[in-house]
């Protein structure tokens, strides 16, 4: 029966990493110590978007069926409600980067009214 749940898990995560991306977030350092791509830790922060399970261990689970060094790494499925995953960092998935804006927008002066 295991087995059976365990293969279908793995199915399931595979139908949707088409639709993960890495959030920039980690516990590479230090298992349960989430920390972004600025340093800056996931308890600073505040904000947690983790995929709750009822009747199993919810996000983040270090799963390590699938990478025997286990899941250290975000990412957000955005054909699920936008909930947060651990996977492993060798995945293959696309990511998300915050970037600055080149381009300035011109604001009407009071003349132009």
């Amino acid at each position: 029966m295991y087995h059976c749940v365990l293969k279908r898990s793995l199915q399931i995560r595979e139908i949707y990493s088409k639709e993960f991306y890495w959030i920039g977030l980690n516990d590479l350092e230090t298992e349960g110590r989430w920390v972004w791509v600025n340093n800056q830790t996931l308890n600073e922060t505040g904000v947690q978007f983790w995929y709750k399970r009822e009747s199993e261990q919810s996000e983040p689970d270090n799963w390590k069926e699938e990478d025997p060094s286990g899941e250290n790494c975000a990412c957000v499925d955005l054909k699920i409600s936008h909930i947060w995953y651990d996977v492993s960092c060798k995945r293959n998935i696309k990511f998300i980067c915050e970037k600055k804006n080149k381009h300035t927008f011109p604001f009407l002066d009071d003349k132009e009214l």
